[in-house]
């Protein structure tokens, strides 16, 4: 049984797009923002838990490295769906 959930991340292809829609639904900036080993990482804490962005930055061989993701991981259109309804109107 699952008690608790540390952090969800989020792979995108455009992380200003995916902050941005973040920003809008959560209602908050992020809490940090980082770039290195070819990705690009931008987290919002919660109150229980973390959100993380996570897209390919530059032109490391990390940056262009396809699949392989270290958990589940859910499509950004399918994940837009089920979240709230103002994701549709940021064009995330």
């Amino acid at each position: 049984m699952i008690t608790g959930l540390d952090h969800i991340v989020v792979l995108l292809g455009d992380i200003k797009a995916g902050a941005k829609a973040c920003e809008l639904v959560l209602g908050r900036a992020p809490s940090w923002r980082s770039q290195s080993d070819g990705a690009e990482t931008v987290l919002f804490t919660l109150d229980n838990m973390t959100l993380e962005l996570m897209a390919p930055a530059g032109s490391t061989p990390t940056a262009g490295r396809s699949g392989g993701a270290p958990g589940p991981v859910q499509r950004r259109d399918q994940m837009a769906r089920r979240l709230h309804p103002r994701l549709q109107r940021s064009h995330w």
